[in-house]
């Protein structure tokens, strides 16, 4: 990894582990410290949905950008910023706002043991 590249990682692992999601925060800060590797956690069953989240949002954030213009931004990103968020497009109502369970579950009916 070339020394631009470990500079941008590291400032992204750095906002990362600042961030409110607990659990990328825990992820960044394994990786920053040396005790587990990116690849490990991309490859870890731990941070497996982290990485599978984040790579459907790339996907939908990036759809129709030309390999021109990734490149072009990618060269007037500053080396020791992050590249800025956007915000996720809103979902859809599922209507599953409603816990699954209502009701009480079952007692143990103690008339059938020994």
């Amino acid at each position: 990894m070339d020394e631009t590249t470990r500079r941008q990682l590291d400032a992204v692992l750095r906002q990362m582990a600042a961030g409110p999601d607990k659990l990328l925060a825990e992820m960044a800060t394994q990786v920053r410290s040396g005790r587990m590797t990116l690849r490990e956690a991309a490859s870890g069953s731990a941070y497996r949905e982290i990485f599978v989240t984040a790579a459907q949002h790339v996907t939908e954030a990036m759809r129709g950008t030309s390999h021109e213009d990734l490149v072009r931004a990618a060269n007037q990103q500053p080396v020791d910023e992050p590249p800025t968020r956007r915000e996720p497009e809103p979902v859809a109502d599922d209507g599953f706002d409603e816990p699954i369970m209502r009701a009480a579950p079952p007692t143990r009916d103690n008339r059938w043991s020994s």
